[in-house]
């Protein structure tokens, strides 16, 4: 109904609200015969733009910062009347910066209307300057490439929509997501979940999540661990995957094509089973102890199984079950602010 309203303009809205300037009574009295046609379609009228009137409450709520909800809590709102209309209204945090809002306007005989609106509001102030070189606290929205390098910690969630590279003990609590590629070197480390549009790369060291929240992993490109290097979670790549030099991945693997090669060398695991939705062409590899410990599923074939014996669970070409359900992706926030993306 109000698809691509922005929520900027509530605030007004909502001062009209106040005023006493958003009463339907006039309209509805000066409306034709033919246009209202009955009581009920009046009555239904006014609880609807009465619903709206509560959308429009929890909205300003958020825009103003007197109503704060945590992720995954749902608040209700002080009951209020407006129309002669009692309304209740929730606001549900579902991540992501998307809030559902949920308003019941309720006529005196018990008849009711219910407004339903899903909102964007926050994702930060987004910056050009992609250099972190001192600790922040909260998130950052970078629009660019970006850079923590040297005992730098940020201490919330990470966004950039270019390459992303961090070094040299750089650590970010939270979750991140680049819409290039993401490098981790020399005692890097992420607490959180972990989406790339490109290629994922970890070395000497760096990790991803830990033992006690995991750490899931989304790839766009191929992905690389080398030198004792962890990833805690599930890892989810459209390209290939090469491990080396003691690194470890606790979860499953997840590779959503066809690919030449998975290449796991000098003592690197894989904790969990490996999903291929596709083929391999050329070859699973596992060298100098390298171990799958769980079992190694392909829709398509396996051209070939270096020391297959490595993998200690079993080997399925050809699948036609149902995998267990991959990471969830993070996406990219929208830039910081408040909008609607449905009204219903």
């Amino acid at each position: 109904m109000h698809s691509g309203e922005k929520g900027q303009a509530l605030p007004l809205a909502i001062l009209a609200l106040a005023i006493g300037s958003l009463v339907i009574t006039p309209f509805l009295g000066h409306a034709g015969s033919s246009l209202i046609g009955s009581g009920v379609y009046e009555q239904s009228l006014a609880e609807l733009y009465s619903g709206d009137a509560g959308i429009e409450y929890a909205i300003w709520g958020l825009m103003s910062g007197t109503l704060e909800v945590t992720e995954n809590a749902t608040e209700a709102l002080p009951q209020f009347t407006i129309n002669n209309k009692t309304v209740d209204v929730t606001v549900e945090n579902l991540g992501s910066n998307i809030y559902l809002i949920t308003a019941t306007a309720t006529s005196d005989d018990g008849h009711g209307t219910t407004v339903t609106s899903y909102v964007q509001h926050g994702g930060g102030d987004w910056s050009g300057e992609g250099n972190i070189d001192d600790d922040v606290a909260g998130d950052v929205f970078i629009d660019n490439d970006a850079n923590i390098d040297g005992n730098v910690t940020v201490d919330g969630s990470f966004y950039a929509t270019g390459d992303v590279e961090m070094a040299n003990n750089a650590e970010i609590t939270g979750d991140v997501v680049a819409g290039g590629a993401l490098e981790l070197f020399n005692n890097a480390v992420i607490g959180g979940n972990v989406s790339a549009g490109g290629d994922l790369r970890l070395n000497n060291n760096s990790e991803i999540g830990s033992i006690e929240v995991g750490g899931d992993v989304c790839a766009g490109g191929n992905v690389y661990l080398e030198n004792n290097t962890v990833i805690y979670g599930s890892v989810s790549t459209a390209g290939r995957l090469d491990m080396s030099g003691n690194s470890d991945i606790k979860g499953n693997v997840f590779i959503g094509a066809t690919v030449d090669q998975i290449i796991l060398d000098n003592n690197s695991k894989i904790e969990g089973s490996v999903y291929i939705t596709g083929s391999v062409t050329n070859k699973i590899q596992l060298a100098n102890n390298a171990r799958i410990y769980g079992d190694v599923y392909a829709t398509g074939t396996i051209n070939n199984i270096v020391r297959e014996q490595n993998i200690l669970g079993d080997v399925y070409e050809e699948y036609a079950g149902a995998y267990p359900p991959p990471p969830d992706c993070l996406t990219m926030p929208e830039p910081g602010g408040t909008g609607i993306v449905s009204w219903d």
